[in-house]
């Protein structure tokens, strides 16, 4: 990877994950604790923003068009690295 273009990381999937586990860590907290659980509204806008700039960022800010991504994904493939 130290030779790649471009790191060929998802953070717009890895923000998606990190909504879906606060999204449960929120509802196991209701049902255990009731009305006295933890706050995770500022937690999950976190991490949407999070999920909305992995997409602009491999999108978008880095030069990264959406006509050239196949294009990386599929060098990205052939070289063994995962693709964004």
């Amino acid at each position: 990877m130290a030779d790649a273009d471009v790191l060929p990381y998802d953070y717009e999937e890895y923000g998606k994950e990190i909504v879906v586990y606060i999204d449960a860590a929120g509802r196991g907290q209701t049902i255990t604790f009731g009305s006295q659980s933890p706050n995770f509204a500022e937690a999950a806008r976190a991490a949407h923003q999070f999920e909305q700039a992995g997409s602009k960022r491999c999108c978008t800010s880095s030069g990264i068009r959406a006509t050239t991504r196949p294009r990386l994904n599929q060098r990205s493939a052939s070289s063994g690295n995962v693709p964004c």
